[in-house]
């Protein structure tokens, strides 16, 4: 019940999550990260952590490592496994606080403490008694038997609480006088209530039901849930409010009142907001009475309320890629061969049009090639996801997570060779048959290296021969695996670990994953990045000295790229060789030793998240990722940036300062085409000119897309 997962790969992290034990026994309903990525918070419905017993487990509520996915200790050390006694629907970290609401009754056994609500030490777990002192008639929501907090959000100053409740420290005997109707504003020190929205009464103060969900944005507070009214005023907020924090008055320009002038036509749990645009999410599909206009999900302008209608594609040949209907899909590789264009991810259709995991266009403008993939919900592609392209010319070698193509089963385990014209697998390459072809783990990475094809991914075996090959492989094009380069035996060949990028000049094959040594060689020797003689598979301990902190990277390598005669990496990382290079690093090709010219250790240098693919064009190095800054500086290359390969210096002109990074956009694959630079990633937006899902082509000048 709780994974923690790679955001660029969608791979579990076996640490946090190993095979034997992990997770809960229960529900979990709630995860909050502290600032420092050190730890998580977990809170839910759950007794028992990874098949301890109940007697040893937290309840309800914990603190992880982020890393490894042990309990804190320090987090129950004072008070022991119950730092509360019921269920938790909702976290907030707030500096060194820790907000949390639910269906409980105490903190630590203490009767009276924290009934719904607390406000807690995010260190030692200990409730704060000043915010909530231990009494009858102080506790924050204990009217009724159903009453819950289920949202939290905050200020500066103010704790904003939502929930199912009527009043604020008035006891549990039900005597209640109205002052919170559903909603409440608190001083963050005293917990005293603030009356912002409205006096004490019935119906004269908050909402008329529950409320779920809850934004702040400056002054203004976005509330969602399962009301119509504010204030006792009917049909003035249905579903959606805007308030003014200061005044706690409702935006009727936001929500104009009336039956259908304002809302949803059911609740909405989720807020987030870019720029002047506010994302709803909910179980709705009217807004303002018009049906079926945002089905789950709506766009609207924060300040006017106004449902952008172009978020939404609409008709049976919608564009862009998805995994059904209503459902998302995303593009993980792209690859042209002269004006053909071949598309690969997570999506079984394109513009309406089947297409399993693999679609092919007839040239760069997306005319979608029908014949390579006849209709038919299973009548082409592949039967799980694709993750790397390579073609020879004349064959499409494809690397995944598959075992079938066009319905054919045991087909293609993970690999397979495709006629570029005819779509037609080659049955030499891929005998049919159960483990007679391919490998026994996904396949990540591809490249063409003359009459070689070299192979990276998460596997151990070629054609169900055990240990034959550890990561990495050689290939002939006709599928022979190459012994000399893979010796058989256990660690005899390849990585421990996962390879995800592959690079390869004409003495020597790069590898970039997730390993930590090759050929059973002590742990450390081979950190992420490794160079491989392309005959006889060795380690290049020139490039990877034996030593800690003495090679590679301490996080995973994404990307390999060679340009300027050097290598660049680029990945999940913060420290090459022991010294800081945020997530992106230049290297010698031999040494391994980092191009001082390009750029010093230190805080200023790299990008601020994941680089995910890099692409070598003329005399320009693109790099495409989650990232928003580049060398410190703010905004300066969201999530794709065109670099000086010499230098390192940020093209301007191609990456507009300024511009902020939306959530969960990053960029996965780029290909040159002409002057054009084809990207696809997690890029699903529209703008007032035009929509995108997941694939775009730009300028390589000036980035504009077309």
């Amino acid at each position: 019940r709780l994974a923690k997962i790679y955001t660029a790969t969608c791979a579990l992290d076996t640490v946090f999550s190993p095979a034997t034990a992990n997770g809960f026994d229960d529900e979990v309903h709630s995860i909050a990260p502290t600032a420092d990525g050190a730890s998580v918070i977990v809170g839910g419905n759950f007794r028992a952590y990874r098949a301890l017993a109940q007697s040893q487990s937290p309840w309800y509520l914990t603190k992880l490592d982020a890393t490894t996915g042990d309990i804190v200790q320090a987090f129950h050390t004072t008070l022991g496994n119950l730092l509360v006694d019921g269920r938790v629907d909702t976290l907030v970290v707030d500096g060194t606080a820790l907000w949390v609401g639910g269906t409980f009754t105490r903190c630590a056994s203490v009767d009276y403490s924290c009934i719904n609500f607390a406000k807690l030490n995010l260190t030692t777990g200990v409730a704060d008694a000043t915010f909530s002192p231990v009494g009858s008639s102080t506790q924050p929501f204990a009217n009724g038997f159903n009453s819950m907090v289920s949202a939290i959000a905050v200020t500066p100053t103010h704790v904003i609480v939502g929930g199912v409740f009527d009043s604020y420290r008035q006891g549990a005997s039900g005597t209640s006088p109205y002052n919170a109707n559903h909603i409440a504003k608190l001083d963050k020190t005293t917990g005293a209530l603030v009356p912002t929205f409205g006096s004490p009464g019935v119906g004269i103060n908050g909402f008329n039901f529950n409320v779920l969900g809850l934004k702040v944005d400056g002054n203004a507070l976005y509330v969602g849930g399962d009301f119509n009214g504010y204030r006792g005023v009917a049909d003035s907020a249905n579903h959606l409010a805007k308030i003014d924090l200061t005044t706690g008055a409702l935006d009727t320009t936001f929500g104009p009142p009336g039956a259908m002038a304002n809302g949803f036509d059911a609740a909405a749990h989720a807020f987030h907001i870019s720029g002047n645009s506010l994302y709803v999410g909910g179980d709705f599909e009217w807004y303002r009475g018009v049906p079926y206009v945002a089905p789950g999900i709506a766009k609207l302008d924060k300040n006017t309320g106004v449902l952008d209608t172009t978020f939404h594609p609409t008709g049976d040949n919608a564009p862009g890629v998805t995994s059904g209907p209503g459902q998302r899909g995303f593009i993980s590789d792209l690859h042209l061969v002269g004006t053909t264009l071949w598309a690969v991810g997570q999506f079984d259709f394109y513009g309406g049009k089947s297409a399993n995991h693999l679609a092919k266009f007839i040239d760069a403008t997306g005319a979608f090639d029908t014949t390579f993939s006849p209709p038919g919900v299973n009548g082409n592609g592949f039967d799980n996801s694709v993750n790397a392209l390579v073609t020879d010319g004349t064959s499409l070698y494809v690397g995944g997570s598959f075992n079938r193509y066009k319905r054919v089963l045991y087909s293609s385990f993970s690999i397979a060779k495709l006629s570029l014209t005819t779509g037609a697998i080659d049955t030499t390459f891929s005998p049919v048959g159960s483990l007679t072809n391919g490998f026994d783990g996904d396949v990540r990475a591809l490249a063409i290296d003359g009459n070689t094809l070299w192979v990276g991914g998460d596997f151990t075996q070629y054609r169900n021969a055990p240990d034959s090959a550890n990561g990495l492989a050689k290939l002939s094009l006709t599928g022979t695996l190459d012994t000399t380069f893979s010796p058989p035996g256990a660690m005899a060949n390849g990585v421990n670990g996962s390879v995800t990028t592959i690079a390869v000049t004409p003495t020597a094959i790069y590898a970039g994953g997730n390993f930590n040594t090759a050929r059973a060689l002590p742990n450390g020797s081979a950190n992420r990045v490794a160079r491989f003689d392309k005959v006889t598979g060795l380690l290049d301990t020139t490039f990877s000295p034996a030593g800690t902190n003495a090679n590679g990277t301490d996080g995973n390598v994404l990307s390999l790229a060679i340009a300027d005669d050097a290598l660049f990496i680029g990945g999940r990382f913060a420290s090459y060789r022991g010294a800081m290079y945020s997530h992106f690093v230049k290297v010698d090709l031999l040494t391994g030793a980092p191009v001082s010219s390009f750029v010093a250790p230190g805080p200023a240098n790299g990008f601020d998240s994941d680089v995910a693919v890099m692409l070598p064009v003329g005399n320009a190095l693109y790099v495409g990722g989650w990232f928003s800054a580049y060398r410190g500086a703010p905004a300066s290359a969201s999530y794709m940036a065109k670099l000086n390969p010499v230098t390192g210096a940020l093209d301007s002109m191609f990456t507009t300062t300024g511009a902020p990074r939306p959530d969960d956009f990053g960029i996965l694959s780029m290909s040159a085409y002409g002057s054009k630079l084809l990207v696809g990633g997690y890029l699903a937006y529209c703008d007032n000119a035009q929509c995108v899902s997941y694939g775009l082509r730009v300028n390589q000048a000036t980035r504009a897309a077309e």
